[in-house]
Parts: structure tokens; sequence; C-alpha cells
């Protein structure tokens, strides 16, 4: 449920839904749809529906993709094949690239991280691996965020007794 609420708020959460039907937890999926439908018409009725729809237009033109802590895979090419107010030199200009490589992109994540999910739940390792391609999926990923892949990111490294930060998550 509070997953839902946080959802309703930061879309990239979002990720977290089709995981939820993935793995067949059908009441924890309703929970976080309708927490998430709750606290949006909570919102709209607190607010107003012109709250929601500048929210909306706002979003559709924001351009922060290109700053440094932005880490995900578009903030990534942005900066790497775009000239941006933030001073960065790119590799190279070639903003056209920039939307096709992030869509191949987001399908390598997503096929990486059913094929690392794909045989058992364990629910420390799918929600770092969900949390850490939430930050390389979502346009916004920011730095700030990666604290809250570090517990599950923790744990499952520890369980596996690796000594790299992503633990298990590389082999699945």
């Amino acid at each position: 449920m509070v997953l839902g609420v946080v959802a309703s708020i930061k879309l990239f959460v979002l990720i977290v839904l089709p995981y939820l039907c993935w793995r067949r937890h059908w009441r924890a999926a309703a929970w976080f749809v309708a927490a998430g439908i709750g606290i949006t018409l909570v919102g709209v009725a607190t607010c107003g529906l012109g709250a929601y729809q500048s929210w909306v237009a706002t979003m559709h033109q924001q351009a922060w993709q290109g700053l440094p802590l932005n880490v995900s895979l578009l903030g990534t090419l942005t900066r790497a094949l775009e000239m941006h107010p933030s001073g960065l030199t790119p590799l190279m200009v070639r903003p056209s690239w920039i939307v096709p490589l992030w869509a191949v992109g987001c399908a390598g994540i997503v096929g990486w991280l059913w094929w690392v999910l794909r045989d058992r739940e364990d629910a420390d390792r799918d929600f770092a691996a969900l949390l850490v391609s939430m930050l390389l999926l979502s346009p916004a990923g920011w730095a700030y965020y990666f604290p809250l892949a570090a517990g599950p990111l923790a744990a499952t490294a520890v369980r596996t007794r690796s000594p790299l930060w992503l633990g298990g998550l590389l082999c699945g």
C-alpha cells in the first residue's frame, strides 16, 4: 500500500506494479493500485484538477535529463550525445540517437531484469534489482534516490558473500 502512495507522487516506483503482477501477488498489486488511485483522488479533491494538469504540463516541458546528478540511461545518453547548458562536453553530438539508444537500452535492462529474477523469488535480490533498474529506466533517475536500493543491495551482497556491491544481481 505504501508503495502505491509513493508511486502516485514518484512515478518511477510504478516499476514495482508489473513485478507484483508477474509474481502473482494479486493482493499486493490491488493494494498498490487502490492506494495510488486513492491518494491521487485525495490530491485532486484537496488541490483541484488544475494542479494535476499543471504538473503533467510541466513534466512534458522538462529538459533536465542531461544534468550531472541524473544517473539514468537517458541522462547518461543525453550528456554523451547532446550539447547541454550544464557545460559538460559530449562525447559526440548526435541528439537524434538519444531516444532510439534509450529505447534499446531500456529493452536490454528489462530483459536483464527478467533473466536475473526468472528462476526464484527472493525479496531482497528482487527489490535490489528493481530499484537499480528503476534508476536506470526512469528519465529522472537522480543519484540521491540510490539509497533506496542500499538496504536490499546490502542484504543481497551479505547473503551471497559477494565482494561486488551488486551481490547476486549479476548472476541471478
